[in-house]
């Protein structure tokens, strides 16, 4: 099994394949204006490194400006 697996990794990385992140839209829903609140993104996930982040222009001043991103 691990032979295959290895095989499939190994093509994959051969084929230049990588791993896409989600798009991640602000709504600030929660209200507190945390990065870190599920409830601030759309589909109340919080976005990760490999994410696009967007944040539209009329909730972009809802952010705290404290957050680190």
């Amino acid at each position: 099994m691990s032979g295959k697996l290895f095989t499939c990794v190994g093509l994959a990385g051969l084929l230049g394949l990588t791993a896409v992140g989600a798009t991640c839209t602000w709504t600030g829903a929660a209200g507190d204006g945390l990065w870190a609140t599920p409830g601030n993104w759309q589909d109340n996930a919080v976005p990760t490194a490999s994410d696009t982040v967007v944040i539209p222009a009329n909730t972009a001043d809802a952010m705290d400006a404290g957050d680190e991103v």
